[in-house]
């Protein structure tokens, strides 16, 4: 993990420009996050990312505050100031929406901030991955009526395909599960649920799947996989200009198991491709070719091409 070490001074002052940068940006969709995920985020040591964030707090840029989660035990976070926002919109391209600084007086209670932690791991695991980042691949969202999921997963520049996601970390009551299933099925939107292990998938995800409302419409995924291995983090997108098609990285690719599989106590791995369409009714890009066109359902949505991985689940 450590990248540092054999360069010179200015590589390591570019570096840490960067470094800085991105975590400001992280900061600033999400207020604030604990040290360990900085360190997947930057993909550096917890002791450099410390080092680092303390720097930055004696320039009010962030935050570091401390909180109690068990006997001789805390978690660190470390959250945007308003400084650091306005250093943002004064030095770096942000976006113009109502920004908060962190207020740690304003923290959850402690089981609602350990899965908001969790969630913003999600996202800090594939910010670090990605080639080319598109943002946002991942998004919070508020439905008008419940059921609110988690986040979004983007899967096309169009936004047409997208994954209600929900991070399952304890098991929840069947009454509850189906009742949360028959407003997903109303809502009629893809739908994953994800989790930390496979045993976990295994038996809550089992729990889940037997709870799918037999409305559940065959246009709409539902699907469970690992927070790990959900998402690939390169694959083709098409895209028109100067006179030819070129491919770009984009998230398109969800590795997960179909809900009928698992409900049947079937593991069967499968790769769900977005990418065969390259383009959207709402783009402006030029007149499609067929040749590379793929299908869409009767929401105008990708229809994906699905594989089954033959040896089991691939490697993260």
């Amino acid at each position: 993990m450590n990248k540092i070490k054999n360069m010179t001074y200015q590589q390591k002052m570019k570096t840490n420009e960067k470094l800085r940068t991105k975590l400001l940006h992280f900061l600033a969709e999400e207020t604030f996050t604990s040290m360990s995920n900085i360190s997947v985020l930057l993909e550096r040591e917890y002791s450099q990312v410390y080092r680092l964030c303390k720097k930055m707090e004696s320039e009010e840029l962030i935050k570091i505050h401390q909180i109690d989660q068990h006997l001789n035990r805390h978690v660190t976070l470390a959250g945007i100031s308003p400084k650091g926002i306005k250093f943002l919109r004064d030095n770096l391209y942000l976006r113009n929406e109502n920004l908060n600084a962190f207020m740690p007086s304003k923290l959850q209670c402690a089981e609602s901030l350990k899965h908001k932690l969790k969630i913003q791991k999600f996202r800090a695991i594939y910010t670090s991955r990605q080639a080319r980042q598109i943002s946002p691949f991942m998004s919070y969202i508020q439905l008008p009526k419940k059921p609110h999921p988690d986040f979004a997963i983007h899967l096309s520049p169009g936004k047409r395909n997208i994954f209600l996601a929900e991070l399952e970390c304890t098991q929840k009551s069947k009454i509850r599960y189906e009742d949360l299933l028959n407003r997903y099925s109303k809502l009629g939107e893809h739908v994953i649920y994800l989790f930390q292990t496979e045993d976990q998938l295994n038996k809550i995800g089992q729990v889940i799947a037997k709870c799918t409302p037999k409305s559940w419409s065959k246009e709409n995924f539902l699907l469970f996989s690992l927070v790990e291995r959900v998402l690939e983090t390169k694959h083709k997108h098409w895209q028109w200009g100067d006179g030819c098609y070129y491919i770009h990285n984009f998230l398109s690719t969800v590795i997960a198991i179909n809900y009928e599989d698992l409900k049947d106590g079937n593991l069967a791995w499968k790769k769900y491709d977005f990418a065969p369409f390259p383009f959207y009714r709402d783009s402006l890009w030029a007149e499609r070719f067929p040749e590379l066109c793929g299908s869409l359902d009767s929401k105008g949505r990708i229809i994906p091409n699905i594989t089954t991985y033959p040896e089991g689940v691939p490697s993260p």
